[in-house]
């Protein structure tokens, strides 16, 4: 067994490391392809790794759901916050190599045992006869899909030849099914080769730039694990194959075509998930159990899914303008959440309905929900300065800086007769070197102060004092509450820009750079120009010159 483990990997490894190189009136998109900005200057290209999401949805998509749902790949290890970042800079330890070949032979063997989808790509699994034409058959077509791009012959024979060598050895096991076993062998070698966990994007040299421009394969794959996270369908890559995402306007066309699909909006929410922290709610969000006994991994799941729901129905279902995540009255809710938040529960049990807002409530928009407020809190009680960075960081793209080495962050010692959290924090910005930082960051906190660790909405603080959530900041403007907050919010003038910068950061995996600013203003000028509608964005996005060029390899 060890044996033919070995001559899988080794002979997919020493194929897939030599890749082969593989008019519109619209104001956001030019009609003729436009010359690249000449300050422009792409991030370098190179290689990053597929993420589990993605992982996952390519297995489902070539092989069916069961196979998909059968094992989990390696998690994902973010920097700076986002996983791709992570996929692009962290080499891969044992474990997680060992992780990759235990996914390889569950999801191999599920697949077989439900062989409905894959036989859509190679009709020959159907007949169950041990072949070479049909070991030939899996490598050509469902390789093809895995390692996005046509396989050159001698990767095709290597996939023979490990399909036929387990034929053989399952020959002399009664138990086994020697067809099914040569199948097994040669999907696990599909699924542990590096072409497949590794999406490389190096491109070709560029005369007219200096740059080097990704292929249409390359253009494909990125556009495909961008907008859906998955796989490029066979569709795609027949277009990329001939050559039919080079100017602006064919990738315009294949994008909106993406974004058209059912798969749009998961692939969205994926990143929304991310970027919001939304994922971490169900076991993620610890909270003290006598201070707050109605809070649940359920209850969490609840918010996640508010937040998701309230995101598709503003900027996906009605094609809105992206600020009006920050300032709508309504969220969706079911019997238990609603009933947590304190307003009239729906009547459906656990159907998510769509719910105004109370007005007694100051709530508006995203920082209203109890996802933020829940997961940027501490256990204990709440952080204004950690909700108020978050909102800086991830919302306004605005970056605190550590404090000094000689800063002793702890709050000053109560006065005698007690105090706020809010008073307490306005002395800890009496420190000149603290105030450079919490200044912005407690400021933008303590409009959410109404709302307690877990989302409730309060009149008083831990230690029964009223609580004040006015606030104000030179560049982001004055408010009383959270719903002011989120219309000053919505009224920044770089929130587009900060959304783009964000896309940049956690689909294509890397902090945008002073190269990169060409792009980011052009980008943000349309999207504002488009009403600030996402869908359009990310169509511009990929037609865009940060998404077609990169720079050498590292």
């Amino acid at each position: 067994m060890s044996r033919l483990r070995v001559l899988g990997t080794a002979c997919l490894l020493g194929a897939a490391l030599a890749v082969p190189a593989c008019g519109s009136d619209d104001p956001v998109f030019p009609k003729d392809d436009p010359v690249v900005d000449p300050t422009f200057e792409p991030a370098p290209g190179g290689m990053r790794r597929i993420l589990s999401h993605e992982y996952l949805r390519s297995v489902e998509l070539i092989l069916g759901a069961n196979a998909a749902q059968a094992a989990a790949p390696p998690a994902d290890l973010a920097q700076e916050g986002f996983d791709m970042i992570g996929a692009t800079i962290l080499p891969l330890s044992t474990e997680p190599i060992e992780l990759y070949e235990l996914a390889a032979t569950l999801i191999a063997e599920a697949a077989i045992a439900n062989p409905s989808t894959m036989a859509e790509t190679a009709p020959c699994v159907s007949d169950g006869e041990a072949t070479e034409a049909c070991y030939e058959q899996i490598a050509t077509n469902i390789g093809r899909l895995f390692l996005r791009r046509p396989l050159v012959q001698d990767e095709i024979d290597e996939l023979v030849a490990v399909a036929s060598f387990a034929e053989a050895w399952a020959a002399d096991e009664p138990s086994l099914d020697a067809f099914e076993q040569a199948v097994k062998y040669e999907l696990m070698a599909l699924l542990q080769s590096p072409s497949f966990i590794y999406i490389p994007e190096v491109g070709e040299a560029d005369e007219a730039t200096g740059h080097q421009k990704l292929t249409s394969l390359e253009i494909a794959s990125r556009m495909s694990f961008f907008l859906l996270g998955r796989t490029p369908d066979s569709d795609l890559l027949d277009i990329a194959e001939a050559d039919g995402l080079q100017t602006v306007d064919e990738v315009r066309e294949a994008a909106m075509n993406l974004l058209d699909s059912d798969e749009a909006w998961p692939g969205l929410a994926v990143f929304y998930d991310e970027l919001f922290r939304l994922r971490y709610l169900e076991d993620g969000t610890p909270k003290n159990a006598e201070i707050f006994p109605t809070w649940s991994a359920e209850l969490g799941a609840d918010m996640r899914t508010e937040t998701l729901l309230f995101l598709q129905d503003v900027i996906w279902k009605n094609e809105g303008d992206m600020r009006t995540m920050f300032t709508a009255d309504y969220t969706f809710v079911n019997d238990a959440l609603a009933s947590h938040y304190g307003i009239t529960p729906p009547g459906d049990g656990d159907t998510f309905v769509k719910t105004k807002w109370p007005a007694s409530q100051n709530r508006a928009g995203l920082i209203s929900h109890g996802s933020l407020l829940a997961h940027q809190s501490g256990s204990l009680q709440n952080s204004p300065t950690k909700r108020g960075k978050f909102i800086m960081n991830f919302i306004l793209c605005k970056v605190a800086p550590p404090p000094p080495d000689d800063v002793i962050p702890e709050l000053p010692d109560e006065p005698d007769g007690g105090a706020t959290l809010q008073e307490l924090l306005d002395m800890h910005m009496e420190d000149t070197a603290c105030a450079g930082c919490h200044v912005n960051t407690d400021n933008i906190g303590f409009a959410l102060e109404h709302f307690d660790a877990i989302g409730r909405q309060r009149t008083t603080d831990e230690n029964g004092e009223a609580i004040d959530g006015s606030g104000s900041l030179d560049w982001l403007g004055e408010w009383e509450n959270a719903a002011e907050l989120g219309d000053a919010l919505s009224q920044f003038e770089d929130l587009g820009q900060c959304m783009i910068k964000n896309f940049i950061r956690g689909r294509l995996g890397h902090t945008e750079t002073k190269g990169d600013k060409p792009a980011v203003t052009e980008l943000s000028e349309s999207f504002a120009a488009d009403g600030y509608r996402l869908r359009s964005l990310l169509a511009a996005f990929t037609a865009n010159q940060i998404f077609r060029y990169v720079g050498e390899a590292k």
